[in-house]
């Protein structure tokens, strides 16, 4: 979900995106005008621009899967196709997120079963020229979302699932060319989501084996993290 305001914005609902300008009173659809395409993650940093990644879901055995990026410079009305990714027709390949800084700024991460690689994209041209700068391992732990909080600084969340391994938190200070695993005393064993409201201010949501969701918290930039909920 996003939101510019008070009452302009947007979630993303199932297969649907829908947007708002009155507060979430009333919903309208938004239109995508490609046959079978369903909107995965979304990206805006206004209300007027924005970025969806999806797939378009094949009718028919055999056939080639196709993640796809599009853009809107008109509040959701019209969408250009940026970036096309094709695979082979058993491949379940999948968008992971996408995300925007700025206007220009933007990486976009996808995860391919056969491969067990997630291929991560950049862009400094809005998304007219998209470069692979890194792959990232896309099973166990696996990849659920990303957030950069600058062009260098930047976070993915692992999780582990049914095990036996352990996930965590990727970070990059290279802009996403090379990541290290986040490690302190208090080792997550699963990360869900991740947030920043700042450079400096992030949470994340985990979860342990007998413990259940908790959320922890940096302040300086995700040198440290402390859990915050429920109370220690």
């Amino acid at each position: 979900m996003w939101f510019e305001n008070k009452k302009k914005g947007y979630v993303l609902l199932g297969e649907t995106l829908l947007s708002t300008e009155s507060g979430g009173r009333e919903w309208s659809p938004v239109s995508f005008e490609i046959n079978n395409f369903v909107p995965r993650h979304i990206s805006f940093i206004d209300a007027g621009t924005g970025w969806v990644s999806g797939k378009i879901i094949q009718k028919k055995k055999n056939t080639e899967n196709k993640l796809l990026v599009l853009k809107t410079t008109d509040e959701g009305k019209h969408w250009q196709k940026q970036l096309k990714k094709f695979y082979p027709g058993s491949s379940p390949a999948k968008s992971i997120d996408i995300q925007f800084i700025d206007e220009t700024t933007g990486w976009f991460l996808t995860s391919n079963l056969n491969t067990w690689k997630g291929e991560l994209y950049y862009t400094s041209s809005s998304g007219r020229k998209w470069k692979k700068i890194n792959e990232i391992k896309c099973v166990r732990p696996t990849p659920k979302e990303l957030f950069f909080t600058g062009k260098q600084v930047g976070w993915i969340v692992l999780d582990a699932g049914a095990g036996p391994v352990s996930g965590g938190l990727l970070f990059t200070r290279d802009g996403g060319k090379n990541f290290d695993l986040f490690n302190n005393k208090n080792k997550p064993v699963s990360m869900k989501e991740i947030y920043f409201t700042s450079k400096q201010y992030g949470w994340t949501i985990g979860s342990k084996p007998k413990q259940g969701d908790y959320l922890i918290r940096t302040n300086d930039g995700g040198k440290t993290w402390a859990q915050v909920l429920p109370e220690q």
